[in-house]
């Protein structure tokens, strides 16, 4: 059950989305069935964050909603201060509409840590293109205010299924009335992914969905994390959604998180991993899907294609 202070600061935050949860908290009977298979309550959240790269990025606004083994669905939403230093990327500013100001007197992460995120470990956390982006933002955010997280259970909609598309083109092909205006904020989102989620379970073979749900590796942490070959292969010859990313020449998306179709593509342009396909450099990709050559030289660095003599070759241009 939602307090009465809780729903007031929700609507104060959210307005019609929040009523839009209180309209529809009984209708997820399916993800309260998933959450009884698994013996674990579900968090289908969301966040979003300043833009930047690496140190220079940090989490803004942070939405979830849980739905329980016993069906009560609850939620949890909170603006987030960055930590000093951290700069606002001004495309992002416009997408999200936080700006520094908007943030100013919002608590700090360990607000959400300790109020959310620590009492919900156990859970199974779903979100879209979480494993990527989100998730290992929950962590950052929490090692930088001293908490070290262990690897939580996931679930991520955007690597199961045939549809194709972000999290509001998905949710508009299954679930065509539901109201996706207001996206790119942390609660908003978190409503659509436990929506998708609801919809899209029944479309999923007991494969899918036992994949998802198998611990993950816990990767050694003296050796830095290379997702290329894994992706590659696991993509195989599947047609990447390339009108997520791959912009009209000027545009700029910097400050976007990558998803797992935009990293494949880069790595096969930059390698030439297709038959016949010929290399593409780094500044000929950042024209492309419209980001820094440095941003694009991090994302082939971070899953071991090139150097970090390579990737810093980048980092005025």
């Amino acid at each position: 059950m939602v307090s009465l202070r809780r729903a007031a600061r929700l609507l104060e935050l959210y307005g019609d989305e929040f009523n839009q949860f209180i309209e529809d908290r009984a209708m997820y009977p399916n993800a309260i069935a998933l959450a009884r298979l698994v013996s674990k309550p579900i968090v289908a959240f969301d966040l979003e964050h300043t833009g930047g790269a690496g140190d220079n990025r940090a989490i803004t606004d942070f939405g979830a909603m849980l739905v329980t083994p016993d069906g009560d669905v609850s939620s949890f939403a909170s603006l987030v201060k960055p930590p000093a230093g951290i700069n606002f990327n001004s495309y992002v500013c416009q997408l999200t509409g936080i700006y520094p100001e908007t943030v100013k007197d919002a608590p700090g992460w360990a607000h959400v840590l300790h109020e959310f995120v620590l009492p919900n470990r156990g859970a199974l956390w779903v979100g879209f293109n979480s494993r990527s982006c989100d998730m290992p933002m929950v962590r950052k955010e929490s090692s930088r205010v001293g908490h070290e997280l262990e690897l939580f259970s996931q679930f991520d909609l955007m690597r199961v299924g045939k549809l194709e598309g972000g999290l509001t083109k998905r949710l508009a092909q299954l679930v065509p009335e539901f109201d996706t205006s207001g996206a790119h904020r942390g609660l908003k989102d978190a409503l659509m992914t436990l929506a998708l989620l609801e919809a899209q379970l029944p479309l999923l073979t007991e494969l899918e969905v036992k994949n998802q749900l198998a611990p993950a590796a816990q990767a050694p942490k003296s050796r830095r994390l290379r997702l290329t070959d894994e992706l590659l292969a696991g993509a195989g010859k599947r047609k990447l959604d390339v009108s997520q990313f791959l912009v009209a020449p000027g545009a700029v998306r910097n400050g976007q998180p990558w998803s797992d179709d935009e990293i494949i593509w880069a790595c096969r342009q930059y390698r030439g991993t297709r038959k016949g396909g010929k290399t593409k450099t780094v500044k000929e990709l950042a024209v492309l899907n419209g980001r820094s050559a440095y941003g694009v030289a991090c994302a082939l660095f971070k899953h071991g294609v090139i150097s970090a003599e390579e990737r810093d070759q980048y980092k005025s241009a």
